[in-house]
C-alpha cells in the first residue's frame, strides 16, 4: 500500500462525533446534564400536577435536547464503532479510535503523534512493559507532516496483522516505532528489536480483548435457568463451580485455535451414548485446565455450537487435597467421592 494514499479525513462525520464525544467523556458535563433534567422534570411535574400551569409543557422542550444528547452519548459516542474495515482501507478517520481521533489536528507529523500517544494507554504500556517513554519516541520522531501518512500505512499494517477492528493507542505507539529509522539499532541499547514490539502490540491487543469481554453485558439464562439446575450442597461446597466463576468473570483465557479441536473432540467423545469419559494428559503447564475452562465458556457462550446432550451443563472441579482434607476417616474418602456423584446424576445437570 503506497502511504501516499492514505488520508486521516479529520471533517468526517466520524471525526466529528469523536470530538463531540471526547466533551462529555468528562463525568462533570453529563453529571450537570443530569441534574438539570432531574431538577426540570420536578419542575414540570410541580406546575403541571398541582399548579395546573399550561405552560409547564415548555419544560419538556428544554429537557428532550439533553436527554437526546445523553442517549446519544450512551448508545453510539461512548463507544464509537469504525465504520469500514481494516483491510483495503485508505481512510485512517474510519478505523482509528474515537480517543485518538479526538486529538488529531490537521498537518501533524510523527512528533505530534507521539505527543497524543503520551497520554493514551498504549503510551503507558510501553513506557511500563519496554522502558519506552514517550519522551524518548518523541525525540527519535520526524517533525515532518509529509512523514505522517507511514505512520498511518504502519498502524494499518499492524492492526491487519493482529486481525483487530480498530487502531488503538498500542498499535499507534508500535507504529510510531517502526517509522523510526533503523529502529532495531535504536532499541538495542534497551535489548529489545523489532520483534518485542510486535509482541507487546500483542499482549496489549489482548488486554484490551479481556476488558471488553468483561464489561460486555451477557445473559446466561437468568433466574429460571438457575431454578431448573439441581440441588448440590455437598458438591458444591467440596468442588469449584468453574461455571459460576466463568459467569461472573472469575477465570481469563486465552483463544487458542488447536483448543478448539480438542474441545470439539471431547464434546463429541461426552455426547456418545455409553460411558461418558474423557481424559486429558499431558506434563504440567501444557493447557489441561485451560481446556476445560475453554470447554466450559463454549457450553455458556455458544449452546448452538454444543451438542443438544451437553447444553445447559455445569462444570465442576474436584480438588485431590480438597477431597482429603474433607474425608478425615479411613474409607470416608470413597464414602465422599460415592455422595459426590450421586449428587451430580440426581441434579441432571
Amino acid at each position: 500500500m503506497n502511504p501516499h494514499n492514505i488520508s486521516c479525513d479529520l471533517s468526517s462525520a466520524r471525526s466529528r462525533k469523536a470530538r463531540f464525544a471526547s466533551s462529555f467523556d468528562k463525568g462533570i458535563l453529563r453529571k450537570a446534564l443530569w441534574g438539570a433534567i432531574i431538577v426540570a422534570l420536578v419542575a414540570w411535574g410541580w406546575f403541571t400536577f398541582v399548579d395546573r400551569q399550561v405552560l409547564a409543557q415548555l419544560l419538556l422542550f428544554f429537557i428532550s435536547p439533553m436527554a437526546t444528547v445523553l442517549l446519544w452519548y450512551n448508545g453510539e459516542l461512548k463507544d464509537l464503532k469504525p465504520s469500514s474495515p481494516i483491510v483495503g482501507t485508505t481512510e485512517v478517520s474510519q478505523v482509528i479510535s474515537r480517543h485518538i481521533l479526538a486529538k488529531l489536528k490537521d498537518k501533524m507529523s510523527p512528533k505530534d503523534i507521539a505527543k497524543i500517544m503520551a497520554t493514551q494507554r498504549g503510551g503507558y504500556f510501553y513506557a511500563s512493559r519496554f522502558a519506552i517513554g514517550p519522551e524518548y519516541i518523541q525525540q527519535l520522531s520526524s517533525d515532518h507532516e509529509d512523514a505522517a501518512p507511514g505512520i498511518w500505512q504502519n498502524a494499518l499494517f499492524l492492526a491487519e496483522k493482529l486481525q483487530v477492528t480498530e487502531i488503538d493507542s498500542g498499535i499507534t505507539v508500535a507504529a510510531l516505532i517502526y517509522a523510526i529509522p533503523q529502529h532495531d539499532t535504536v532499541l538495542a541499547p534497551l535489548q529489545l528489536d523489532g520483534e518485542d514490539v510486535l509482541a507487546g502490540v500483542s499482549w496489549f491487543t489482548h488486554i484490551n480483548k479481556v476488558i471488553a469481554y468483561h464489561n460486555e453485558r451477557r445473559s446466561y439464562g437468568g433466574i429460571g435457568r438457575d431454578l431448573a439446575f439441581g440441588w448440590a450442597p455437598l458438591l458444591n461446597r467440596v468442588g469449584l463451580n468453574i461455571t459460576e466463576s466463568i459467569e461472573n468473570g472469575g477465570l481469563l483465557r486465552r483463544s487458542n485455535a488447536y483448543h478448539d479441536q480438542v474441545i470439539d473432540q471431547v464434546f463429541h467423545l461426552l455426547a456418545q451414548s455409553g460411558r461418558h469419559n474423557a481424559v486429558l494428559v499431558g506434563e504440567v503447564g501444557v493447557g489441561k485446565t485451560t481446556l476445560v475452562h475453554a470447554l466450559t465458556q463454549k457450553l455458556l457462550e455458544e449452546p448452538k455450537k454444543v451438542p443438544a446432550e451437553l447444553r445447559y451443563q455445569q462444570v465442576v472441579s474436584l480438588d485431590a487435597a480438597n477431597l482429603i482434607a474433607n474425608a478425615k476417616g479411613r474409607g470416608q474418602l470413597e464414602e465422599l467421592l460415592i455422595h459426590l456423584f450421586n449428587e451430580a446424576i440426581a441434579a441432571k445437570n
